[in-house]
């Protein structure tokens, strides 16, 4: 029925593509400004935590976030998700109708943007009353 899929797989690994460097809102290219990964709770991760939200509000206070800066947020697959929310659904813990954007890929990556304050939170409102909610304060470059 003519289904068939070849695959060939190099004996050496592909050059690693280069994406494009961020802009700021300004329209300055940031390409020669550092971009820093922020791996959101370090080694714990992004799940649930008995410190509830203020673990990851000590987590936040300790870091500076710049337009073009990346968070990398990890958790367990099908099982957790990231979502960026207006502030409302990050107060509210409901993000159903309102989510801007749901991750639900760990690792999943965003990239900051914009200047200003970003919410972070999950889509179970369980887990989001424990305190799986994240805000940082972006500045511009």
């Amino acid at each position: 029925m003519g289904q068939k899929v070849a695959i060939t797989v190099p004996d050496t690994a592909p050059k690693q593509l280069a994406t494009p460097a961020p802009v700021s809102s300004s329209g300055k290219d940031m390409s020669d400004d550092a971009v820093t990964t922020h791996i959101v709770g370090d080694e714990f991760g992004w799940s649930p935590s008995s410190g509830g939200a203020s673990d990851y509000k000590a987590w936040a206070s300790n870091r500076i976030f710049l337009v073009g800066d990346v968070l990398v947020f990890k958790f367990v697959n099908k099982l957790q998700d990231v979502a960026l929310v207006p502030k409302s659904a990050y107060e509210n813990c409901d993000t159903k109708k309102s989510a801007i954007a749901v991750y639900k890929t760990s690792p999943a990556t965003v990239i900051l943007n914009s200047a200003g304050y970003h919410y972070f939170t999950t889509t179970n409102p369980l887990m989001c009353d424990f305190g799986q909610q994240l805000v940082v304060n972006v500045r511009g470059r």
